[in-house]
């Protein structure tokens, strides 16, 4: 054999550098949860490396031709024997603590504390384990006849590491509750299935058989490791996730207030309109001679009426613009609903010449919804027509409102309008807020339409768009659907 033998050095080295990362990981895990078989565990795999540090330093033919630190023939090969014990009985630690009570009272001791001392006792251990078996190898049973072969008494160790190993993995198996759980079960397996190599296949070192083991050993330390980093990976990932969906939400706080203030001035629009024009008409019949009292009393009842609709339009809205608020729920009849509001916006319809045909179907059932939103819903409906008619000559223009049942029992009603319709590329995009076909419009009439009705369990569609006109269904739970 060549004094020096590369292998068991870098293969080595990589179980090393592995089962310390996961025992950082586990000191880490501990921090947090306080649990006493994490840090059990975590010690294991801090053990696992310290002693196969040492057994790789003591190696034959690793780094000298008898192995260093004094070592004699039998060092390495008991350290072999209690590496592949300390592991497996550091899992069957973690198995029989993890259902235990967690350490989380502040009069306990610290998780600091308890990862530096449990570090330190790992650490002595591992030195006095590995001063005794250097400085007693004459004393120790042989394990093995030379540099090589293997002595009787090594079918013996295996098979115990190998109990002790199906042990661990059967506990494991019963009390099984976290993904942690079912990767120690492989690692463990790994480690069962390397102490059969030796037991069955292996009958010196450098066979077959023996750099197989080698191969059970690396899984069995980086099965876990794996398992905590893409764990830790998805973790971080999810945090930075959240993080940034906090910063987009700061960063769209002020856009949401300017929608919302957009979304109360258009709104708004109507009952101000309404005001004002009552207003000017009472300023004339007051200038009368003499004063036409009656109307002026008519003209101010209208003021305050369309006051108080604005007053309730502005709460409307915010009421939108906050989720999780409590919409104010009445029963109400579509037909009544919309009768009322097309009286609201008649003088709209007036003045741009559009010919209003209504039809009501009778006996429809009762609906659960907020009045002054589904005023809102229709008048932004008919706004919105309106708007879409004026490039129409005023003899087409022609708005259509039908009522009806829903094949699943659902009220619904439909808005025609006759103009110009909206284009194929236009259509996806029309419910978005601040999204307009007008060079004039705030964009959010439709997504503002669309809030109420999702907000009401409903639905609102472009029914149909072409030359002719547009159609805009809105579909919304009944008291027989179960649903408002």
């Amino acid at each position: 054999m060549p004094q020096s033998n590369g292998f068991i050095p870098v293969i080595q080295t990589i179980i090393i550098f592995a089962d310390l990362i996961t025992a950082l990981l586990l000191f880490t895990q501990f921090s947090l949860v306080r649990s006493r078989a994490v840090l059990v565990l975590a010690s294991g795999y801090l053990f696992s490396a310290m002693i196969v540090l040492a057994h790789t330093l003591t190696f034959p033919g690793a780094f000298a031709p008898e192995g260093l630190l004094g070592a004699g023939p039998q060092t390495a090969a008991w350290l072999g024997a209690i590496w592949h014990f300390g592991f497996p009985a550091a899992v069957l630690g973690y198995a029989w603590l993890k259902d235990r009570p967690l350490l989380k009272t502040a009069s306990q001791i610290s998780a600091r504390a308890a990862i530096v001392w449990s570090a330190l006792g790992v650490i002595s251990l591992v030195c006095a384990v590995t001063w005794a078996l250097t400085a007693g190898d004459k004393l120790l049973p042989p394990l093995m006849l030379d540099r090589n072969r293997f002595a009787p008494p090594v079918f013996y160790a295996a098979p115990f590491d190998a109990v002790v190993s199906a042990c661990a993995f059967l506990l494991l198996w019963l009390r099984q509750k976290y993904e942690l759980d079912q990767w120690l079960m492989i690692a463990v397996f790994a480690t069962l299935g390397e102490m059969a190599m030796v037991t069955f296949f292996s009958v010196s070192r450098f066979d077959l058989g023996w750099y197989s083991t080698r191969l059970f050993g690396v899984v069995a330390s980086t099965v876990v490791l794996t398992a905590l980093l893409i764990e830790s990976t998805t973790l971080y990932a999810r945090l930075a996730r959240t993080i940034y969906a906090l910063k987009h939400e700061r960063d769209v706080r002020p856009t949401t207030v300017e929608a919302t203030t957009i979304a109360i001035a258009h709104e708004l629009r109507q009952p101000l309109a309404a005001i004002t024009a009552w207003g000017a008409a009472g300023l004339n019949w007051m200038n009368r001679t003499p004063p036409a009292l009656k109307e002026l009393r008519e003209c101010l009842d209208s003021v305050v009426s369309e006051g108080q609709r604005a007053s309730e339009v502005i709460e409307s809205v915010l009421r939108l613009s906050k989720t999780g608020t409590e919409t104010r729920l009445t029963l109400l009849d579509v037909n009544g609903v919309i009768h009322e509001t097309l009286r609201f916006i008649e003088h709209d319809l007036e003045e741009h010449g559009i010919s209003l045909t209504t039809e009501y179907s009778h006996n429809l059932p009762q609906i659960r919804a907020d009045r002054t939103q589904i005023q809102q819903l229709v008048i932004n409906l008919v706004r919105n027509a309106v708007e879409a008619m004026r490039s129409c000559s005023p003899d087409k223009r022609s708005l259509r409102i039908v009522t009806g049942v829903a094949g699943n029992s659902d009220v619904s009603f439909y808005v025609q309008d006759s103009g110009p319709g909206i284009t194929a590329e236009n259509r996806s995009n029309i419910f978005d807020p601040f999204f307009s076909t007008k060079s004039t419009g705030t964009g959010l009439g439709l997504s503002i339409c669309r809030t109420i009705v999702e907000r009401h369990g409903g639905k609102l569609v472009l029914n149909e768009s072409n030359s002719r006109g547009s159609i805009f269904e809105v579909s919304l739970p009944s008291l027989t659907t179960g649903t408002a």
